[in-house]
């Protein structure tokens, strides 16, 4: 999943990562949020061995903060298909989980697309992931809150994990972007 840390270039988080995404699925299968336990378990959870892969590739020679990775940044035109491709597969996705008899479709398509593009970001190192991350931290509060709610359950440490996910990518975007410019010697 995420990285864990706001310095988030550390490939070690993709370690703790392997074990998150299974016992996330779990719980969130118990609650019918079927977008979320397909993410975790059928993407997520392989994506990690890809993530340790592809970032031990692209490491810096820069060992000041241990394992260091380039950091990109998207283009204009990198901006403008993400957002067309977030929005056509949310809606198709949101389609798809209506059809299997999920709940609250629309934000469980929502959350899941983001997910996938930050991870995908991710892997390719991208500042902006931290944004996407950022959107899916903010839906997915209200995902749990909604299904704590109307389900009766009481796993607030759902909501504790979302909000520290939350502070995290507000933390990891400020820093990457930093980074970004440290190690581009320029200005975003």
């Amino acid at each position: 999943m995420r990285c864990f840390s706001g310095e988030g270039e550390k490939i070690a988080n993709y370690y703790f990562g392997i074990i998150q995404t299974l016992t996330y699925a779990y719980i969130a299968y118990g609650y019918g949020l079927y977008g979320e336990v397909m993410l975790n378990a059928l993407f997520y959870f392989p994506v990690q061995f890809i993530g340790i892969y592809l970032w031990k590739q692209n490491k810096t020679d820069n060992r000041v903060k241990g394992e260091n990775v380039r950091i990109r940044s998207l283009s204009k035109t990198g901006w403008v298909y993400t957002i067309v491709s977030v929005l056509i597969f949310t809606i198709g996705y949101g389609f798809f989980l209506k059809y299997l008899g999920g709940n609250n479709v629309w934000n469980d398509s929502a959350t899941n697309v983001l997910s996938i593009a930050a991870q995908i970001m991710m892997l390719k190192r991208f500042t902006e992931q931290w944004i996407r991350w950022i959107s899916v931290n903010v839906l997915s509060i209200f995902l749990w809150a909604s299904a704590l709610i109307s389900q009766g359950g009481n796993d607030f440490s759902m909501l504790v994990m979302w909000s520290a996910f939350l502070v995290n990518s507000i933390y990891g975007y400020t820093n990457w972007r930093k980074l970004y410019i440290k190690q581009n010697h320029e200005v975003i």
